[in-house]
């Protein structure tokens, strides 16, 4: 039996990861750090009010912690991958499809 065949499913569909690439490996030290900075940056950037009064400008921290909040929901957005990491062709496309239509959706709310 080939490398090929050997990863490939008894009914021909999606490949399967080689044996190494299946094991499963501890999370590293630098991944709870990277999560605590996370959280305490939010913790300290979180502005008091959380919203301007009425009528106030917003001030910068309300503009970073916003961006803030942003960025770090754009990070969770792809957190899902982690825990899927070998996804079939199928469910790839299907992601892809809804990418393109949040573009063109966000392209509709710019016209």
């Amino acid at each position: 039996m080939t490398g090929e065949q050997a990863t490939e499913k008894s009914n021909g569909s999606a490949p399967l990861l080689p044996k190494e690439a299946r094991t499963r490996h501890p999370t590293p030290t630098w991944a709870y750090v990277a999560f605590m900075a996370i959280v305490i940056i939010s913790y300290i950037a979180l502005p008091n009010p959380l919203q301007p009064h009425h009528g106030e400008e917003p001030s910068i921290q309300h503009v970073f912690y916003y961006g803030w909040l942003t960025a770090v929901s754009t990070g969770l957005g792809a957190l899902p991958l982690v825990f899927a990491p070998d996804l079939s062709a199928y469910w790839v496309g299907i992601s892809n499809g809804k990418c393109i239509l949040a573009v063109l959706v966000w392209f509709g709310v710019l016209l």
